[in-house]
Order: C-alpha cells, then sequence, then structure tokens
C-alpha cells in the first residue's frame, strides 16, 4: 500500500524521520509477507468477534490524558468467558489476529501517530486457570508477534500497566522480555490494585471517574468506545494485500 495515507503514519510514527520511516515501510512489508497466513483476509470481522465481549475499549478525551495521549482499555475478565473450547476450534488464531487488526487502526489515527498510546490492562476478576485460558489461545510466540508488529508500526506506546496482575502474567513477561527494546521493556508495569495511585497522573483526576469500576472508577462497568475508532476497527471493506 504507497497510498499517502498509509505512508505518512510512519513518517509522524517516527517522528518525521525519513530514513526511518522509509525503513518502517520495508520491514512492516516483510512482516506482512512473512505473516500472510495471519493477516490474509484480516478486517474488521475480526475485530467485531471480540468486540460483542466489551473486553477492548479506545477511548479518547479523557482530561485530554494530560497531553492528548489515547487510552486502549482491556478488561481481562469480559475476554475470558468466550474463550471456550468451541470458540477456539472456531477460531484458532483470533486474539492475535485482534491484536494485529487494532495495533494497525491504531497505527493510521493522527492522534495516536503523533501522541501515542497508553494501554492500560485490568486484571480483576481473573484467577489463575482463567489466565492460563488466555495462554492457550495467545502463546508465548503469539505474544512475540504481537510485539514485533507493534514495533515494526513504529506506535509510540508511552506506556502500559497491567493491574493485579497475577504471578502467572509476571512469569510470561519475564519470558518475553528479553525479545523486548530496553525501551518498551521500561515502560511495562505490573501493578497491585492501587488504581487510585497510578491512574489519576495519567489521565487527570476527572478521567480517572470516568474509568469503569474494573479501573477503580465510577464510570460503571463499562466505557464508550471513541466513536472514530470504531469506525476503524470495524471496517469490513479493508482489503489487505501483504
Amino acid at each position: 500500500d504507497l497510498s499517502d495515507e498509509n505512508l505518512i503514519r510512519f513518517v509522524r510514527n517516527r517522528k518525521y524521520d525519513i530514513s526511518r520511516a522509509i525503513e518502517t515501510t520495508r520491514n512492516i512489508k516483510k512482516f506482512y509477507q512473512k505473516h500472510e497466513d495471519l493477516v490474509c483476509g484480516l478486517d474488521g470481522n475480526s475485530f467485531n468477534l471480540i468486540d460483542q465481549f466489551h473486553g477492548i475499549r479506545i477511548v479518547k478525551g479523557m482530561d485530554k490524558t494530560q497531553d492528548g495521549k489515547t487510552i486502549l482499555m482491556v478488561t481481562s475478565a469480559k475476554i475470558v468467558p468466550m474463550i471456550t473450547d468451541e470458540f477456539k476450534k472456531k477460531n484458532p488464531k483470533a486474539l492475535l489476529r485482534n491484536i494485529i487488526w487494532i495495533m494497525d487502526r491504531i497505527s493510521r489515527d493522527p492522534d495516536c501517530q503523533v501522541n501515542g498510546i497508553i494501554c492500560m490492562l485490568s486484571c480483576n476478576g481473573m484467577g489463575f486457570f482463567d489466565l492460563l485460558s488466555v495462554a492457550t489461545v495467545l502463546s508465548i510466540e503469539d505474544r512475540k508477534i504481537a510485539l514485533k508488529h507493534m514495533s515494526t508500526l513504529g506506535i509510540r506506546m508511552k506506556g502500559l500497566f497491567a493491574f493485579e496482575a497475577p504471578l502467572v502474567l509476571k512469569g510470561i513477561f519475564a519470558i518475553i522480555k528479553p525479545f523486548l527494546s530496553a525501551k518498551l521493556s521500561s515502560r511495562i508495569n505490573l501493578l497491585g490494585s492501587d488504581y487510585a495511585s497510578v491512574i489519576p497522573p495519567l489521565i487527570g483526576e476527572e478521567g480517572f471517574k470516568q474509568c469503569p469500576s474494573a479501573f477503580g472508577g465510577e464510570g460503571g462497568e463499562d466505557i464508550a468506545f471513541d466513536p472514530e475508532m470504531k469506525v476503524k476497527c470495524s471496517d469490513i471493506n479493508f482489503v489487505w494485500d501483504p
């Protein structure tokens, strides 16, 4: 895809460094060719399959996150119920494909290109066997692919905050840490349940109040998906040509 829209995202993601933007264009092309089986036929249907459980939200305007960053919220306890044996049989790579799709959508958003994103993961209500269930769908190798894709796109991940992270998640992080850049590794935070001391400095007091209860806020069980990002993520007419 040599369209202006596609190429300018790499220029912005790479802080207007043209040589790095050209290198990114080459590398992402190689990535998609190498993993053609994952991206072939990928479109908004992959997102819609996961979105019905309301476990992933992309949010903007939460007190402008102090400096304009977009928030990617993942509520693990809402995703786990979908991972039945029947679901895994019908959709063997559903979570990985969904992650690749969402990261591509994020990388095409001007706000994300310029200001970056913050990812907040809540493991509230997740037990050991719940996380094992997720692990059977998203293997360590799949996690490496997802992280490689994100870094290749040049997405400005300003921080990943995993709350109430159980020991099994910390163990998984220890395994994949050697494959991460020092910068990305330093931005991954495995935390307890002290939402009130971590989130307000990121998105302000008003933003924290809007957060769903799973993140310690007063926003109830869910929060609205950003309308423009919802349209991008739901796009079923996108044609992926590795």
